[in-house]
């Protein structure tokens, strides 16, 4: 098997493992307001703690106006 193969396979295990990770999760937060977008977000402040909004849209690899909209959200 080539390197490349080996690659494929594994991309193609982490794709099906995702899905099946983002399935469970949705399940179990179906009945209240958690979106992937604040469960991601608390998980990070939980194993991170206290950040700014623009360090945490940082580590998201997203705009600084998108986590504040979120952020607004949890504080609500």
């Amino acid at each position: 098997m080539t390197k490349e193969i080996v690659l494929n396979e594994l991309l193609q295990e982490i794709r099906k493992n995702y899905q099946l990770l983002k399935k469970g999760a949705d399940f179990v937060h179906k009945s209240t307001p958690v979106t992937p977008t604040i469960r991601g977000i608390m998980e990070i402040l939980n194993d991170q703690g206290a950040m700014t909004v623009p360090h945490l849209a940082k580590l998201r690899y997203v705009s600084r106006q998108s986590i504040q909209v979120v952020m607004d959200q949890l504080l609500a």
